[in-house]
């Protein structure tokens, strides 16, 4: 790093201008592939983290099926950071964005249908027990 800085001065007082600039945006990328790194890195640990927590919590049960969910949360999570990782980078961030909102409608969608659907028979013992206080 420090040669690479000693480098562009050197390149600067040449008066080379485009491998200075070259080198100058090289140098100015460091800093989000460190921080990608590091979002990789911490992604992995979480990861690996959730697969133990799920693989110990269902493994009194089946221990294949505890294997198959304990992968698919870790699969899941490190999707997630992947593309927060390929987001810091700059990369595709349209097409993240647009497949993280669309990640949180379809939760919302399910987690809606899931309790409309559930509670359809509560929901109409309540309004019937309603509509039979407002008869009175």
């Amino acid at each position: 790093m420090v040669i690479t800085l000693f480098f562009v001065a050197s390149i600067n007082v040449l008066g080379i201008t485009a491998i200075s600039l070259f080198l100058n945006g090289i140098i100015a990328g460091i800093p989000t592939l460190i921080a990608a790194v590091i979002t990789l890195a911490i992604g992995v640990f979480v990861a690996g983290f959730l697969e133990k927590m799920v693989k110990g919590s269902l493994g009194s049960g089946d221990p294949s099926m505890s294997r198959l969910i304990g992968k698919v949360v870790s699969y899941a999570i490190m999707t997630f950071f992947v593309l927060a990782a390929l987001s810091q980078l700059g990369i595709a961030t349209f097409f993240i964005n647009t497949l993280f909102v669309g990640f949180i409608l379809a939760i919302a969608l399910a987690l809606g249908i899931g309790l409309g659907l559930g509670s359809k028979d509560l929901i109409k013992k309540l309004l019937e027990d309603w509509y039979k206080k407002i008869e009175k």
